[in-house]
């Protein structure tokens, strides 16, 4: 099966999380100069490490090969669910499904009143000649299809008025997704070079910026959630056994515009390096009515803050 990992932030959470205005907000990015940044300790996750996190009736859903996770930021707490089909999560019209690329192709609809996956019955599959659904997708308000054909691909969009899938006979690759968010009607993806923008209604990619940064900056993991209703927030983290360092930055498409910062527990004798006590690497962010959560990486799960 052709595991494709995304964020929702949410999401195609995202698996993606909405968040205002494209190129009509007048907020400029915040400088993050004088900013500080801190982690709180929260519950432990049940599992090591998910695949995809994505928001859906006030809690945040975490997935993996094996389980299915519900944390509910008001309470701190964790619950262990039924078993997703797959790691292929997306919320469409209020409702959270799951592909499952098997054999017989289904997609599956979480009932949280019974904590149960049912066959649904409301998305077709696109399955016919010998072609296969390799993964659904959700981008802006559009769900899309990615087909294999044999040695080749393409790419089909979901037409809910007539409950077809339409081909859009052109190349797209949705592994962007792990590292984008939504803002406004437009997906915004860093590569940690680079921002592009992709328009789900003209499925247009076009790049926006390149980020330039200097030598003390990190490389390492990267990870992308929302950072208010215009905002993009995106780390690089790196490091191992309490010496960690964390590119921080914020992304505003209105202005076009990023600011970033870098922390670390131990600055090296480096000053632009801003010492900050960061517990672990960032492998995941997900934002959630304002607040930023990092992980599990390690079972191990954190509150961001950004002062």
């Amino acid at each position: 099966m052709k595991t494709k990992f995304f964020l929702l932030i949410g999401i195609f959470t995202l698996a993606l999380t909405a968040c205002g205005g494209d190129d009509n907000g007048d907020d400029p990015t915040k400088p993050l100069d004088n900013a500080t940044i801190s982690f709180t300790k929260m519950a432990n996750c049940p599992d090591a490490e998910v695949d995809q996190a994505i928001v859906w009736k006030g809690a945040i859903y975490y997935v993996n090969r094996t389980s299915f996770l519900r944390y509910t930021p008001a309470k701190n707490e964790w619950q262990s669910l039924a078993p997703a089909p797959s790691t292929n999560l997306f919320v469409w019209q209020d409702k959270l499904y799951c592909f499952y690329n098997s054999s017989d192709k289904q997609i599956y609809v979480y009932a949280d009143t019974t904590d149960s996956w049912e066959i649904a019955d409301d998305i077709p599959i696109f399955n016919e000649d010998g072609n296969r659904t390799n993964g659904i997708y959700k981008a802006g308000n559009k769900l899309f299809a990615d087909i294999s054909c044999g040695s080749y691909y393409t790419y089909h969009v979901y037409l809910p008025e007539s409950k077809q899938w339409k081909n859009l006979k052109q190349n797209l690759n949705f592994d962007f997704l792990q590292y984008a968010c939504q803002i406004g009607d437009k997906v915004y993806y860093n590569t940690s070079l680079a921002i592009f923008q992709f328009d789900p209604e003209s499925c247009i990619t076009t790049q926006k910026l390149s980020i330039s940064r200097p030598s003390y900056s990190t490389g390492g993991k990267l990870a992308v959630c929302s950072y208010n209703p215009q905002q993009m927030l995106y780390t690089l983290s790196g490091g191992k056994n309490g010496d960690y360092r964390v590119t921080t930055g914020i992304y505003t498409p209105s202005t076009n515009e990023y600011s970033e910062k870098v922390f670390g527990n131990n600055p090296h004798g480096l000053t632009e390096v801003t010492i900050a006590d960061i517990p672990m690497a960032i492998n995941l962010l997900t934002y959630f009515d304002g607040r930023f959560f990092v992980g599990p990486n390690n079972a191990a799960f954190y509150e961001l803050k950004i002062k």
